[in-house]
């Protein structure tokens, strides 16, 4: 089930929040993450109004959250996923993880070296990435520090 809400903050921003059960799937057949008793409970719980209620929802911790953004591959994913590694680092535990989670982990590399990190090397990701977070922050040398971060991932 997908829930598409407009919020306003400056600009008129389309929220988008997709629900699945037992596992999340991608448009091709291997694209596949379990949702595991983990999963669960390292999720954080939050609420928010879904037009006139309130719900309770679960948030995914940083490490499956991350695996989620490579395993979509789109360039907003991409856009998420170099502020992340830039704020946060690397989770932790990652390969690990990709493994208990994913029936087929080779996805995740092929995600990231043939969508996520083209998508940052690209010489307009800058120009992309400050129009969709509109600061000027991020730069060419941090950039570069995020390239070389995911590129020593070994999977």
């Amino acid at each position: 089930m997908r829930c598409i809400k407009l919020i306003k903050v400056r600009r008129i921003i389309r929220i988008s929040l997709d629900f699945m059960e037992g596992e999340v799937t991608g448009r091709a057949k291997k694209d596949r993450i379990m949702i595991d008793e983990k999963f669960v409970l390292n999720s954080l719980k939050t609420r928010i109004k879904v037009a006139d209620r309130e719900i309770e929802v679960r948030v995914p911790s940083y490490l499956d959250y991350f695996i989620l953004k490579v395993v979509s591959g789109r360039a907003s994913d991409a856009r998420d996923i170099a502020t992340l590694v830039w704020k946060n680092g690397l989770p932790k535990r990652l390969k690990e993880r990709v493994k208990e989670i994913m029936p087929y982990p080779e996805v995740f590399r092929e995600k990231l070296r043939e969508s996520i990190l083209p998508t940052i090397k690209d010489k307009r990701f800058l120009h992309s990435w400050r129009g969709t977070f509109m600061i000027t922050e991020l730069n060419e040398e941090i950039k570069k520090q995020i390239i070389e971060k995911l590129s020593k991932l070994n999977f």
